[in-house]
């Protein structure tokens, strides 16, 4: 009876992980991918028990499974960033979802402005957080603003002058930049809508569209969803990577990665700041171009 009961959970394990690799083509696999590092810890009492009761076959190949999807999910979390330069990046991003009612404003704005950065994307821009933005005015004068929800909006904050601002579709800011030798830059900031049932699948692909594939990009945001989804993998942009849990609402055990940085033409390294208030960690991101 034991060896049929676990056998029956290492069969629905596999199924669960690979119906995370489907949010591409189907949206509730992307809600399936949230929680793929729970599972493949509770794989590993379930992978003992088989061994113990005689499933031997069966934990061989879902330990192969496991190690293999273990992998590709550490990877994608990595910095992959082996060649930056130790010399000053040509672009510094400040990526923050301020929490619509967030407290420690003053100590946020006060890290923002020792960091140096370039530029700033925020989420959760909402009435109470105009104050953060009025508090970094004089940084960075050149400011940028969408509506979203109730929540509040995404904004680019920049210290040089920001062109062709626009808000393409809900929950994306967008703008160029001019740095170096006149080179051009887009930048953004998203927030995404929590995964299925909610329709964060419709807005990706509308970022996708209205993003493109720009030579330069810079994207900050939260897209409520862990780096292995498709809902980070699809919009546009590699991922800059190499830092752990930025969402530690709901428990230690349950490590949320759900803020990131995406880079197009650059590559870079990524540092959390602490809360300030908020339920999300900052994110520093250091940038040089891509070799």
């Amino acid at each position: 009876m034991l060896r049929f009961v676990l056998t029956v959970v290492a069969i629905a394990g596999l199924v669960l992980l690979a119906a995370g690799y489907l949010g591409r083509w189907w949206p509730p696999g992307d809600s399936l991918a949230v929680g793929r590092a729970q599972v493949l810890v509770a794989a590993m009492p379930v992978l003992a028990g088989l061994w113990w009761v005689g499933g031997r076959r069966l934990a061989r190949v879902t330990l192969a499974a496991c190690v293999l999807c273990a992998g590709q999910t550490v990877v994608l979390t990595m910095n992959h960033c082996a060649t930056c330069p130790a010399d000053q990046p040509i672009l510094t991003l400040y990526q923050k979802n301020l929490l619509f009612n967030g407290t420690d404003r003053d100590a946020l704005i006060a890290d923002i402005q020792a960091s140096g950065a370039n530029l700033v994307t925020l989420q959760e821009v909402s009435t109470a957080n105009l104050v953060v933005l009025e508090g970094l005015r004089a940084t960075y004068p050149h400011q940028h603003l969408c509506t979203f929800t109730s929540v509040g909006g995404t904004a680019i904050l920049s210290r040089l002058p920001l062109a062709d601002m626009a808000c393409p579709v809900p929950g994306l800011a967008t703008a160029t930049v001019a740095l170096e030798q006149g080179r051009l830059f887009a930048v953004a900031s998203l927030h995404l809508h929590w995964p299925w049932p909610l329709d964060q699948a419709d807005q990706v692909a509308e970022v996708r569209a209205a993003l493109g594939v720009p030579e330069y990009l810079i994207l900050g945001g939260d897209f409520n969803m862990q780096p292995w989804g498709w809902a980070v993998r699809g919009v546009p942009g590699g991922r800059i990577g190499g830092y752990g849990a930025t969402f530690p609402h709901f428990a230690p055990w349950v490590p949320l990665i759900i803020d990131h940085v995406k880079a197009r033409g650059l590559d870079g390294q990524v540092a959390l700041r602490p809360l300030f208030g908020s339920d999300h960690h900052g994110l520093l991101a250091r940038l040089w171009y891509a070799s």
